[in-house]
């Protein structure tokens, strides 16, 4: 977190995923790495009190592959 202003906050961060698939056998059929997901957000209150909040926010986010057992 960073407040360049006393009412204005920006947060950002970033997060790595990795996913591995498995046959039946346990052997690793698909390896998906280098998910890099970048976030930031930006928090604004105009009031300056702590009474109201406008913000705006950016994720990138990477969904999870089913597995299903059988």
């Amino acid at each position: 977190s960073y407040r360049p202003f006393p009412n204005v906050t920006v947060n950002a961060g970033i997060r790595y995923d990795f996913q591995e698939l498995a046959n039946a056998r346990g052997e690793i059929s698909l390896k998906l790495t280098d998910e890099w997901s970048p976030r930031l957000s930006v928090v604004w209150d105009p009031s300056g009190e702590g009474r109201a909040k406008v913000f705006v926010s950016y994720g990138r986010y990477y969904e999870q592959i089913r597995q299903s057992v059988e």
